[in-house]
């Protein structure tokens, strides 16, 4: 039997090629595919919010299942395909294993582990919970430096994992967890407090299998719709060099009902003759931000 050592910063634990485990906790099954953005960020699981510490963004939260109670329980990821990018205005090219970048050396933040990489940057990761939000202190950090294609992990409760393509990896589900989350571990150039998100774009479709209860629970991960966004003409007198110009944006989402609209310039404000686009944009309470523009011409009459 293969064993391979995973070495921590903090207490032990054990990486193994073992037989597949025996699944005592509820029917096995699988997810249908989901999303997970380039956003999600995994210090925001088991929190209402996502936390960006480090600055650059804190990013969406994470999606989750929930999972069947038992003992003895195994998830693995069969599927997950798609691509991400951690830098601004560039295309995404980044699948799940990471993009060679690292490496990585993301601190911990309240009760969510950071995870540490060698020589790799901007994996798929995930971390078990209960039903509280996570406990404090977070548990020690991972290293998978050397560790990548493991057969299987046993992480603690909080204890952030290494995903990537799923491949071959089977996951071993705390006792006490409940919840699976996964996302990504982002901090500036990977390094430090996590944040950054800002940046990132793109998605991966992931399927989760394994002991999972019934449907699982959805994560807020689309942004607002924006409506009222339309470019119009206003007309002045033939001396004039400026207009007042209103309008009205409104934002609706799916989960938090209507939300605030931020527009530069601003509903009431003076337009100079010509043309000029309207910025505006809105952000959910799960960080998921939209945005639309529109053209306000003033011309003479």
């Amino acid at each position: 039997m293969k064993r391979i050592a995973l070495l921590l910063l903090g207490a032990g634990t054990l990486l193994s090629g073992s037989a597949a485990l025996a699944v005592e906790g509820g029917a096995s099954d699988e997810s249908a595919p989901r999303r997970v953005l380039a956003t999600a960020n995994i210090f925001g699981a088991g929190y209402s919010s996502a936390p960006a510490p480090g600055g650059g963004g804190a990013g969406t939260l994470p999606p989750g299942w929930r999972l069947a109670a038992g003992s003895n329980r195994i998830v693995t990821f069969p599927r997950i395909t798609g691509t991400v990018t951690p830098i601004v205005n560039s295309a995404p090219n980044n699948g799940p294993e990471g993009n060679g970048e690292g490496p990585t050396n993301v601190e911990s933040w309240q009760g969510i582990s950071g995870i540490i990489h060698a020589s790799n940057a901007m994996f798929v990761v995930g971390v078990f919970l209960g039903d509280a939000e996570p406990p404090l202190p977070a548990p020690s950090r991972l290293d998978f430096s050397e560790n990548e294609r493991f057969d299987s992990i046993a992480p603690a409760l909080g204890q952030t994992f290494f995903i990537g393509d799923g491949v071959g990896r089977r996951f071993v589900v705390p006792e006490a967890a409940t919840r699976l989350f996964v996302g990504f571990a982002d901090a500036y150039f990977y390094v430090g407090k996590p944040g950054y998100y800002g940046n990132n774009s793109g998605h991966l479709e992931l399927v989760v299998a394994g002991v999972l209860d019934g449907p699982s629970f959805r994560v807020d991960t689309t942004a607002p719709q924006l409506s009222g966004a339309q470019n119009r003409t206003v007309k002045v007198r033939r001396d004039a060099k400026r207009a007042r110009v209103r309008f009205f944006v409104f934002a609706h989402d799916a989960v938090d009902g209507d939300v605030g609209v931020g527009c530069t310039p601003r509903s009431g404000s003076l337009f100079k003759l010509g043309r000029t686009t309207v910025v505006c944009s809105a952000t959910d309470a799960s960080g998921n931000a939209a945005e639309a523009r529109f053209v306000v011409n003033v011309r003479r009459a």
